[in-house]
């Protein structure tokens, strides 16, 4: 048996929170003291390379009209 599809919306919930466990993550991560500033700038680099595809799929699902 096959399920049915997940909403967009339900899908743009889960991605949300995916940001936002990775926000905290990595800002807890980067902001360790004594870390050098090229280890915080591939941290930084780590969070847009999460966060730009979540936001961008996130805007996507919502303005489908699917939801």
């Amino acid at each position: 048996m096959t399920r049915p599809p997940r909403s967009p919306r339900r899908n743009a919930a889960i991605l949300g929170y995916l940001l936002v466990v990775a926000t905290i993550g990595l800002g807890f991560l980067a902001l360790q003291p004594g870390l050098p500033g090229l280890i915080r700038l591939a941290v930084g680099l780590m969070w847009l390379a999460v966060a730009l595809p979540c936001l961008y799929l996130m805007r996507w699902l919502l303005r489908s009209g699917r939801g």
